[in-house]
């Protein structure tokens, strides 16, 4: 995938609350039920609290 998309790209959602966010990052952290055992997902999860608007 990183050929079609490139190192530099990035993929934000927001969500209403923290508790939100935290629920979904549980789940995305979790073992999916899709995969292989041994096969481990090569995303980066990281909490952004905010980014300013830019003009």
């Amino acid at each position: 995938m990183r050929k079609l998309i490139g190192d530099d790209w990035h993929q934000f959602q927001w969500f209403e609350s923290e508790q939100e966010r935290d629920a979904k990052v549980a789940e995305l952290t979790g073992r999916f039920a899709y995969y292989r055992k041994g096969d481990r997902p090569t995303f980066l999860i990281e909490r952004v609290e905010g980014m300013e608007e830019t003009e």
